[in-house]
């Protein structure tokens, strides 16, 4: 979890180098296992912005996957399309 946040803390502060920050915090919060289905919606919006749509597509399959019910589904979809 705390890999998970310092990914959050990097991604909201969206500051120069915080992307790259953001990507390796979650990529250690996924490698620790245990994280929520949540750090792949965080994925997929640092792959957003930095215009990695593929990238961002498959963290979103994986968020939908680890949490088929999730109430933000459709907005997320959305986001990809645009």
């Amino acid at each position: 979890l705390i890999w998970f946040a310092k990914g959050e803390v990097s991604r909201l502060r969206g500051g120069e180098g915080d992307i790259d920050r953001a990507r390796a915090a979650y990529d250690k919060a996924v490698a620790a296992g245990g994280t929520p289905p949540e750090v792949y919606r965080s994925i997929m919006l640092v792959e957003l912005k930095a215009g990695e749509r593929e990238r961002a597509q498959s963290a979103l399959d994986a968020y939908l996957k680890a949490k088929p019910d999730a109430p933000d589904a459709e907005m997320l979809r959305t986001l990809i399309a645009q």
